[in-house]
């Protein structure tokens, strides 16, 4: 069993590679392990301090709103206007005693900067007084204050923190309730206001609108792009999400049934695969809030990943430099045998002419050692070798040339021509104008069919051909059918000679259109990515689905063969005798004609052209022929014959 070919140059660098990278690896992988894990503990820390200022600065904000409103039990004055019982008696001080109330509500403003609107409900005056702090603006309206919605207090202590929700006017007529403003998502703080009495009555409730901007701000710097975080209650209902957070839904459960209680602001963590979680409660009794942070690890191990991507790069740098250090050395000592190698492809690509190139194209060895030697004999095998092709190649031009010789010599092409011509010439002086039509036409079909200086020809040549052959053919079967060319056709597109015609006597023939009143022969072209289809159906007899199948496995025969031996010919005269050794391996007679013209597709185009045989819609015969295009030169005239 012979050896798969390796380079000396792949063994030797491969080896070295492996030496170099598997202790990198492994250095690689512990260095990786132990700074994930310590990145994991920093940023444990990191956001545990940054978390707790973010709770801190939201409860003293908080404290602080909830002390300044406190301030009303060390008012008398404002006191006691809650106190009176009847709403006359303040209405006829409305002057004095709305501008007291509205300016407490002010004092707490100047300490709340993020409020939003201050509201008072009293349950004595059944009155409601609302600030806007913004534009100032000051509304006062009656209402049945027992009958608003409220929470419910227990002592003058409690405070109650609604999460967040759309900003509400309360009744008032405001801008706001005018639909000039949107309504924004505030959180309000709710404190009850209690009679110094030992009965201690509720006499009103005095509630902040605070904007959700307020914590937005607060938790800037708990978190950055990528990253979550989250304000719960403790029942683990969403208050606020801040960041660019996940769904709620998919939170993990742990985490929000594993909430700390009130006031308890233990630091606690947790993991989904995905995600980290931290977690902290606010220490505040009245802010039953727990703040959780939900970092991808992806932001978690962004530092040790950075130091990583700089290690692995060095790395790689370390081991380009050896692997190309040691390149360099190793390609002087195998550079000379290389190059052999590659003249020596090359002559077996070339296949039998390799005249054009010697081993000193490639190859300028000064030493005088083994090498020398091979490298000698090599060119001196390779001298024989062409010697023997080249006698060979001119014993097979001679016979192609003693072969034309013979064809030209059975009928002399220029006595036939001026012969038909002097007939046409004949019919013409008899005024029989028909004969004078299809003895021109065979003279010209005769005088394009024996040039034999070009092998190719315009496709507008080749579809006047066809339409002189069919003219005469309609002549002889005294026939009234039609050939149909009604498309644009590119008329400089070059192909092989004489490739429509045997088509055409296919469909005569085979097809027996000439038999039908209503017979049609029909041309047509199309384009597909850079290919030319042509198209040629007909409405005679319909090739049988088992000889269509037939065919086609034919062709696909036909262009493994070509694809196969094309190497063994270099130019269009290798033809004849390279195609006839295809024909003399089995193929059946009757197929001859078209796999002829397939044979000469292939040889003009390549193996990318094709050729399809089948029945079509018209209870005929369809042949298409796809081959690549090498022209956009097109005529819009529509020819009928």
């Amino acid at each position: 069993m012979t050896k798969r070919f390796i380079s000396i140059n792949i063994r030797f660098i491969s080896r070295l590679a492996l030496c170099t990278i598997m202790p990198m690896l492994f250095f690689s992988i512990y260095f990786f392990s132990y700074e994930r894990s310590r990145a994991l503990e920093q940023y444990k820390h990191d956001s545990e301090v940054n978390i707790s200022i973010a709770i801190k600065n939201m409860e003293y904000y908080i404290s602080t709103c909830v002390a300044s409103a406190r301030t009303i039990y060390s008012t008398p004055n404002l006191h006691n206007i809650l106190l009176k019982s009847s709403p006359q008696n303040f209405v006829s001080q409305e002057f004095t005693d709305p501008n007291l109330i509205f300016s407490y509500m002010q004092s707490i403003y100047a300490v709340a900067p993020n409020a939003k609107q201050i509201r008072l409900l009293s349950f004595r005056l059944n009155k409601s007084f609302l600030l806007i702090t913004n534009t100032l603006q000051k509304s006062m309206i009656s209402l049945n204050a027992a009958e608003a919605e409220q929470p419910s207090f227990s002592d003058y202590t409690d405070v109650y923190i609604e999460p967040i929700h759309p900003m509400t006017t309360y009744d008032h007529r405001t801008y706001y309730s005018s639909g000039s403003q949107e309504s924004e998502e505030v959180f309000t703080i709710w404190l009850p206001i209690y009679s110094f009495s030992a009965e201690k009555q509720l006499l009103g409730i005095l509630s902040i609108d605070m904007s959700s901007a307020f914590i937005y701000d607060n938790c800037q710097s708990a978190y950055k792009e990528g990253e979550a975080i989250y304000i719960v209650d403790s029942n683990g209902d969403m208050i606020l999400p801040v960041g660019s957070p996940i769904s709620e839904a998919h939170l993990p459960s742990e985490v929000l049934s594993n909430l700390p209680a009130s006031g308890n602001s233990t630091f606690t963590t947790a993991s989904d695969g995905k995600y980290l979680y931290l977690t902290s409660g606010f220490s505040s009794d009245y802010l039953n809030w727990s703040m959780i942070k939900a970092a991808p690890y992806t932001s978690v191990y962004s530092s040790t990943n950075l130091q990583l991507r700089f290690l692995t790069t060095m790395f790689l740098f370390g081991v380009l430099l050896a692997i190309l250090l040691n390149s360099i050395t190793l390609t002087k000592l195998t550079s000379p045998l290389k190059k052999a190698t590659k003249y020596l492809l090359k002559t077996k690509e070339s296949k039998e002419d390799f005249s054009h190139f010697h081993l000193s194209d490639f190859l300028h060895y000064q030493q005088n050692d083994e090498l020398k030697m091979l490298f000698d004999s090599i060119q001196e095998m390779m001298n024989s070798i062409e010697h023997y092709t080249i006698r060979q190649y001119k014993m097979e031009l001679l016979q192609q040339d003693t072969e034309l010789k013979m064809l030209q010599a059975q009928i002399n092409p220029h006595f036939i021509h001026n012969t038909l011509q002097c007939l046409a010439n004949n019919a013409l002086r008899q005024y029989d104008t028909e004969q004078y039509d299809y003895i021109t036409a065979l003279g010209q079909m005769m005088h394009y069919a024996m040039d034999i200086s070009q092998s190719v020809s315009p496709l507008s040549k080749e579809l006047e051909y066809i339409s002189r052959y069919f003219m005469l053919q309609k002549m002889r079967f005294h026939s009234s059918a039609q050939l149909i060319i009604d498309t644009v056709y590119p008329r400089l597109f070059l192909l092989p000679k004489m490739t429509l015609q045997p088509l055409i006597e296919n469909c005569i023939y085979h097809g027996e259109i000439m038999k039908r009143n209503d017979g049609f022969i029909k041309f047509k072209t199309t384009s597909e990515e850079g290919y030319l289809i042509l198209i040629l159906e007909d409405n005679g007899q319909p090739i049988h689905w088992k000889k269509a199948l037939e065919m086609k496995e034919s062709f696909a025969l036909q262009k493994d063969w070509f694809v196969e031996r094309c190497t063994q010919i270099e130019t269009a005269s290798n033809y004849k005798s390279l195609a006839l050794g295809y024909y003399n391996n089995g193929l059946p007679k009757e197929h001859i004609g078209i796999n002829n013209v397939y044979m000469r597709l292939l040889f003009h185009f390549g193996s990318d052209c094709n050729i399809d045989i089948f029945p079509n819609r018209h209870q005929g015969t369809t042949v298409v022929l796809k081959l690549p295009n090498k022209s956009q030169n097109s005529t819009p005239n529509i020819i009928t014959f």
